[in-house]
């Protein structure tokens, strides 16, 4: 398993190399990781992906934007100018209320898909048990006639 720092490292070698951005190459890793059932390290690059994205809102002001749109606005002009400003102050505190409850889910699925992978196994070994105890049942069968065929032969050469 690659620890957060390899992986943050693969990150940052892929986006150097492809001249993505950091969250693509991430978002990259995640689908390799995701494809080849290595769910732990997906978990782990979600979280990096998460933290790469609240890294870019705040870089760009997203969060100071929105900190001056929830301030009590001027007098307006007109009441249809002052409705349409509550309903973006509303849209942009309802999106990243849905961001962030969207990285919680995306967390839990996370964890129950990892869950589910060990059921799976634990389902296909127990599958495997009957098949196993017909072959041994075979085998011994097997064993017993040829143990009969020595005794008759050992019999006949007495």
């Amino acid at each position: 398993m690659d620890s957060e720092n390899d992986i943050e490292g693969a990150a940052e070698k892929l986006a150097r190399d492809e001249g993505w951005s950091k969250v693509k190459a991430l978002s990259t890793l995640h689908s390799k990781y995701q494809s080849e059932n290595r769910l732990e390290e997906a978990v782990i690059v979600r979280r990096l992906i998460d933290k790469e994205d609240s890294k870019a809102q705040s870089d760009t002001g997203f969060y100071a934007a929105r900190q001056e749109t929830t301030k009590k606005p001027r007098t307006p002009p007109s009441k249809k100018k002052s409705s349409k400003r509550i309903q973006q102050q509303g849209r942009i505190m309802n999106l990243t209320d849905v961001s962030k409850q969207l990285n919680k889910q995306t967390t839990q699925i996370d964890k129950i898909r990892l869950m589910l992978e060990a059921m799976q196994k634990q389902i296909r070994t127990s599958e495997k048990h009957p098949e196993s105890i017909k072959q041994l049942l075979f085998q011994m069968k097997h064993l017993q006639k040829q143990v009969s065929q020595i005794q008759k032969n050992g019999a006949r050469k007495r």
